[in-house]
């Protein structure tokens, strides 16, 4: 009889030993471990509607978050950037958006955005963890094309790795990183609210984290 399995038994069993004897290893993750994070304990780091609704508020200038029209304008800054002929780069810098109304599942759009004033629509797709289905892309770009037949438009495909959308011609492939690095690039330049930096400093760390991938944790 083989005393392979005993001796592999006893190979596991030194090698937690000795990890126990070494675990000051663990001290780099303390970064991570040792914080207090809201969308942990409400249970929600990968739940793609609880995304819409946070970058839903972040997007509304009108909410009592401190950020202003900045996250806004940047989401159409980067939409005329990344190859969109219904945004110029000039206007997006220099548009004031403090009339945009943010609207969520909206004829099941995920997050949309109208300017009544500089007639603009913002409209977003947001995937975590699924894919497109049901044409759903052409049905909501028809749906807004009829809508808003006299505004510019402006459809944001959201994924975590930023996949081509099957409508790249219309659908602007963006991803949680780019969305990373507006949040953070806008709470740098202001001086926030307790309460409100540590929501959004908490978001940072989820996408981080859960969504995009934190290569150090890894």
């Amino acid at each position: 009889m083989s005393d392979r399995p005993q001796r592999n038994g006893e190979q596991d069993l030194a090698t937690l030993w000795g990890f126990l004897l070494d675990i000051d290893c663990l001290d780099p993750l303390n970064e991570w471990a040792d914080k207090f994070n809201l969308f942990d304990v409400l249970g929600v780091a990968r739940t793609e509607i609880r995304h819409s609704n946070v970058l839903g508020r972040l997007l509304d200038p009108n909410e009592n978050h401190g950020l202003g029209d900045a996250i806004i304008r940047s989401f159409l800054n980067y939409v005329a950037t990344n190859g969109s002929d219904n945004v110029d780069v000039f206007d997006a810098l220099l548009l004031d958006c403090h009339d945009f109304t943010v609207r969520r599942e909206w004829r099941n759009i995920d997050i949309l955005a109208v300017s009544a004033s500089k007639k603009y629509v913002v409209c977003i797709e947001n995937k975590i963890g699924t894919g497109e289905h049901d044409d759903q892309l052409n049905r909501y770009r028809e749906i807004i094309e009829a809508q808003y037949p006299h505004h510019r438009h402006a459809f944001i495909y959201l994924s975590p790795s930023g996949a081509e959308s099957s409508d790249p011609e219309h659908w602007v492939a963006m991803s949680y990183t780019d969305v990373l690095g507006i949040v953070q690039a806008t709470r740098n330049k202001n001086r926030l609210l307790p309460n409100v930096e540590l929501l959004i400093n908490n978001y940072i760390e989820t996408i981080r984290r859960d969504v995009v991938g934190d290569e150090r944790l890894e």
